[in-house]
């Protein structure tokens, strides 16, 4: 069984903050999330150069960075 994608982002970030709770707030189909301060970010192969420039999805193999993993979010919305 493949797990639920998961969101690694800034929890430092003001902006990070606020555009995470708007999608909670209006994406009916969140994945987990964390920030990346709070778990081992290396087990996904990221460096700290990775997670401190860019939010980051993560589903199964596929590891998608920045406008790539909001892009995800939004597409997977649908039933």
């Amino acid at each position: 069984m493949e797990q639920k994608a998961l969101l690694i982002y800034d929890g430092d970030c003001a902006f990070c903050k606020n555009s995470l709770q708007w999608a909670i707030n209006h994406l009916p189909k969140m994945p987990r999330y964390v920030a990346f301060q709070k778990i081992d970010f290396t087990e996904y192969q990221l460096t700290k150069a990775d997670v401190e420039s860019q939010v980051w999805l993560i589903s199964g193999s596929n590891q998608l960075g920045g406008h790539r993993a909001v892009a995800w979010l939004f597409s997977n919305q649908s039933s």
